[in-house]
């Protein structure tokens, strides 16, 4: 299975009321496919989900399951996109990674079929685009030599009129968002 494929969509839920959530799913016409779940040598159930619903819906209907069947988090990946998120209940989206067959006993993993699976959080950027955005402090990136590289931001005038406002000016330069 292609995780990241555009033309899917779909939701995965780690952990809750099971016999309520899977009910509702039921109710809204979602199709379900219970998953295993491993961490730490301790298993449990997961539900994977999927609609033909709009984006706008599934998130809706995401965040709806997490806060009335009290669960912390989701993973959902909607369609046009080869993007996969963890949302919170609060409605805020980290982007993840699929790692195939991740074998870390400290790591959630879901079985789906003879799939082995797990996410692992990605950082989220945005480029540095003025002066007024950097601190001195705060960790930038900057691309070179077909890289990013790290470097801390140690006296924002200098560094900006040296090198930062070029790197800008070619959107080569960013910092965790």
């Amino acid at each position: 299975m292609n995780f990241t494929d555009e033309k899917i969509s779909y939701v995965i839920l780690p952990g809750g009321k099971w016999t309520q959530t899977i009910s509702y799913l039921y109710s809204k016409d979602y199709t379900i496919v219970e998953m295993l779940t491993s961490e730490s040598n301790i298993t449990g159930k997961s539900i994977f989900t999927y609609n033909s619903l709009t984006n706008q819906e599934l998130k809706k209907d995401t965040l709806f399951v997490l806060d009335h069947f009290e669960m912390d988090y989701a993973y959902i990946k909607y369609e046009k996109t080869n993007e996969i998120f963890k949302i919170t209940k609060e409605g805020r989206e980290t982007p993840v990674e699929v790692l195939l067959y991740e074998s870390s006993l400290n790591t959630k993993r879901f079985i789906l079929g003879e799939i082995s699976f797990s996410f692992k959080d990605l950082d989220r950027y945005r480029l540095v685009e003025s002066k007024t955005e950097l601190t001195q402090g705060v960790e930038v990136e900057y691309f070179n030599n077909n890289k990013w590289n790290k470097k801390i931001v140690e006296n924002v005038d200098d560094e900006w009129n040296g090198l930062y406002a070029l790197l800008s000016k070619y959107k080569k330069l960013r910092m965790v968002d």
